[in-house]
């Protein structure tokens, strides 16, 4: 349930932030970086522990990710919008 919601709120969000004038290619580059990045993401964790970064940095380095993405995501929810064109 959780999946098939989460792919009908971020298309509603891409048409209301962007317009539905160019949905299709917005779509389309989100999933595509989203393949991308699940493909990274096994690769770079086999890199740091191969290089023998311990589990506890690991750990602190994706907490701090994930708080840089949540504070830049804050930030620019901030903003005001820019005015629309349909």
């Amino acid at each position: 349930m959780t999946s098939g919601a989460a792919v009908t709120v971020v298309t509603a969000m891409w048409a209301k932030v962007y317009g539905l004038g160019h949905l299709g290619a917005i779509r389309a580059l989100g999933a595509s970086l989203s393949v991308v990045s699940s493909a990274l993401g096994p690769a770079a964790m086999g890199w740091l522990i191969d290089d023998h970064i311990s589990m506890e940095a690991i750990a602190f380095g994706s907490m701090a990710s994930l708080a840089s993405a949540s504070l830049s995501v804050t930030v620019a929810s901030l903003r005001p919008a820019a005015p629309r064109r349909f």
